[in-house]
């Protein structure tokens, strides 16, 4: 129920669960969305909602703005991963940014020959029509969203980004001291990682290799750390 009176509320959905994987990828991208807005609203503080979290409860009237970083572009977005409001038409003042996309086929075919539902063509031809073109985290979802006849623009992935070396200019290092690599979640990926890591050390033989965790531990992800020492330096 609308608080009368009451200052409308920023909403933020995030993709970080409090259960469940707890990918931290997904925790860094909701703070460091909320750092970038700060940096032209210092006293932003959203209120932050789990993206399976129903919005039904706030009135238009309550809501200013609803931020969701990160926002995926799947098909059956809405509302197999995003409840939003039961009436999408409610939906108003919704930014999403550094929008991804995920396939079980791990291939670069899917950004050419992905098509999505006519219901689900809908819902992004609405987002887009309220916001404007809907910036995307790598330039094959640009492609996708702009084949199916939806604005799109790229702006990179929320996680590379940090508010304290917003508009510095890059210096990159004389050399590379250590590198750390994170292990995929789906078994699927596991030869992909030991190529990647193979790459890593024949690219920078002399660092100091890490592999991390970035969610809680698995049985897959204790499997392809274990080509490390025991204290998970290679």
């Amino acid at each position: 129920m609308a608080n009368p009176g009451a200052s409308p509320k920023n909403i933020l959905i995030t993709t970080f669960p409090k259960s469940g994987s707890r990918n931290v990828g997904d925790g860094l991208i909701t703070e460091s969305a909320i750092q970038l807005v700060r940096h032209r609203l210092p006293n932003y503080a959203p209120e932050i909602i789990f993206r399976m979290d129903s919005l039904d409860d706030y009135s238009a009237e309550e809501v200013a703005s609803i931020l969701a970083p990160g926002f995926s572009v799947n098909e059956g977005t809405y509302p197999l991963l995003y409840a939003l409001y039961s009436d999408v038409s409610r939906l108003k003042g919704f930014f999403p940014v550094g929008c991804s996309f995920q396939h079980p086929e791990a291939s670069p075919a899917i950004y050419d020959n992905f098509t999505y539902s006519e219901a689900t063509l809908a819902f992004l031809r609405r987002v887009e029509e309220n916001t404007g073109p809907i910036p995307c985290r790598d330039t094959g979802i640009v492609n996708i969203l702009q084949r199916h006849g939806i604005r799109s623009c790229y702006m990179g992935d929320l996680a590379l980004y940090d508010r304290a070396y917003l508009f510095k200019t890059f210096v990159a290092p004389r050399c590379i001291d250590s590198v750390a690599f994170t292990v995929q979640h789906n078994a699927k990926y596991k030869r992909q990682s030991f190529l990647v890591l193979n790459a890593i050390r024949r690219t920078f033989p002399k660092a100091t290799l890490y592999v991390v965790h970035q969610s809680k531990v698995s049985c897959f992800s204790q499997k392809n750390s274990g080509i490390c020492s025991g204290a998970g330096v290679c």
